[in-house]
């Protein structure tokens, strides 16, 4: 993994993680391909 791949991937994980948190209500199909992405 380079750094750039880590700091973009932070990056996404954050934005997810607050969005997540304004949004109680999350689209399953949007969770299942982060998780998708993720692996």
């Amino acid at each position: 993994m380079s750094a750039a791949h880590i700091v973009t991937q932070g990056c996404f994980k954050y934005f997810y993680l607050d969005s997540k948190k304004r949004k109680k209500k999350k689209k399953k199909k949007e969770e299942r391909y982060i998780s998708m992405f993720y692996i």
